[in-house]
């Protein structure tokens, strides 16, 4: 006796395709005809998900990103400051890093700080994602 049938993706499976250009052109006339998720994964040859996928994103293959808070003279900015650190062999915590970053983001206009606060959950200072973030590019 084998047991319990294993759930989930057998070895050796692969995960579905993205649908192509002409897949995404069928699927958004057959939406538009106000067709069910399910008729047009049908007609159209992919998954449910996949369908759900094109209605959420409107249609485009990546939803879109908001544009990043720092400009990219900004960045350089943060990325000059963090060699001169570790140049003179001062080491610098995450938490010194973006408290740092919360000093510059204090420094600025008015407006440039109502749209961090936007993009910092109410607060000047970045949080960890942006920490891993920054430090990954």
């Amino acid at each position: 006796m084998e047991g319990f049938p294993r759930r989930g993706p057998l070895n050796g499976c692969k995960r579905s395709r993205a649908p192509t250009a002409e897949q995404r052109q069928q699927m958004a006339d057959f939406l538009a005809t106000v067709q069910s998720e399910a008729a047009t994964a049908k007609r159209v040859g992919v998954s449910r998900a996949a369908v759900r996928h094109f209605k959420k994103t409107r249609g485009k293959a990546v939803p879109p990103d908001p544009p990043p808070f720092f400009h990219p003279e900004e960045e350089k900015l943060l990325v000059s400051f963090v060699r001169t650190k570790a140049l003179l062999g001062q080491g610098l915590t995450r938490d010194g890093f973006l408290t740092c970053c919360g000093e510059y983001v204090a420094a600025l206009s008015l407006n440039r700080q109502q749209i961090a606060r936007r993009y910092f959950n109410g607060k000047h200072t970045p949080g960890r994602g942006f920490y891993f973030l920054f430090l990954n590019r």
